[in-house]
């Protein structure tokens, strides 16, 4: 009777932890891991899908037309089934490929929109976003994402793709920023983040291109990184903040062949 309790205890031991410590370990686990790890017990399913750390890394996987409608569904499923559970920090890195007809890249843009429709759903409060763009030339940047009351960061990198910035201006929340290889057609951000991000307290411009000139105007900004690459812009920088005292950096780094 003492080794079956002993060996039940042993068991439960992973339920038995606080749900923070459990989430905590989980956080480490791939998608893949955390999926199997759900299949242990009732309580690692729960623990699943109530885990507030979702990422989900599809670059590496293959693109074949079955493969790709399996992680549809798969995600899907994910997302629907822990329903309101709150969702702290949210990564999706996702590989839209050049030989995907116009329809297929349409609705792999659908499928990665719905998720992110869905981490906001959730009261996601970072939000960390990598696509490599393959056959698409420009990515509307999503007026929801902003609006998105919890957001407190977003880190979005787009391989050199040419983001549109919503036309609109509004409130948002966003604390912190890092737009990493965008290319801008206007200097429409500025505009934006200058008038909406009023929060704003950290911004990084990682080899940002596209804009000749770079005006920002911020009471709330602390910590402001740019870095440029020998790219052929040429911009004119004037920063207004009364916290960026000695928290400004610029760097040049030249590009590598």
């Amino acid at each position: 009777m003492l080794r079956a309790c002993t060996d039940s205890s042993t068991l439960d031991r992973f339920s038995n932890l606080l749900i923070e410590v459990a989430h905590h370990i989980l956080s480490f686990l791939s998608f893949k891991d955390l999926t199997r790890a759900s299949a242990v017990s009732k309580r690692c399913r729960q623990l699943y899908l109530s885990n507030p750390t979702v990422s989900f890394d599809a670059i590496s996987i293959p693109s074949c037309n079955r493969r790709r409608g399996e992680l549809y569904n798969f995600l899907d499923t994910f997302l629907t089934n822990r329903g309101d559970n709150m969702i702290q920090y949210f990564c999706i890195r996702w590989l839209f490929v050049d030989f995907e007809s116009p329809r297929e890249l349409v609705d792999d843009h659908y499928q990665v929109i719905t998720w992110i429709h869905n981490a906001i759903r959730c009261k996601v409060e970072e939000l960390d976003l990598g696509f490599t763009m393959f056959g698409m030339t420009i990515f509307a940047f999503l007026s929801c994402i902003l609006l998105c009351p919890s957001l407190r960061s977003l880190s979005l990198n787009l391989r050199g793709t040419t983001l549109e910035v919503p036309s609109l201006y509004f409130s948002c929340n966003l604390r912190h920023l890092t737009l990493r290889d965008v290319t801008f057609v206007d200097g429409r951000f500025c505009t934006c983040l200058s008038s909406s991000c009023r929060s704003i307290k950290e911004l990084q411009l990682i080899q940002v291109k596209g804009m000749q000139n770079i005006s920002i105007e911020s009471s709330s900004l602390e910590s402001l990184k740019l870095v440029f690459g020998n790219n052929g812009d040429l911009f004119h920088l004037n920063i207004s903040g009364e916290k960026l005292l000695g928290k400004t950096f610029l760097h040049h780094q030249e590009a590598h062949p």
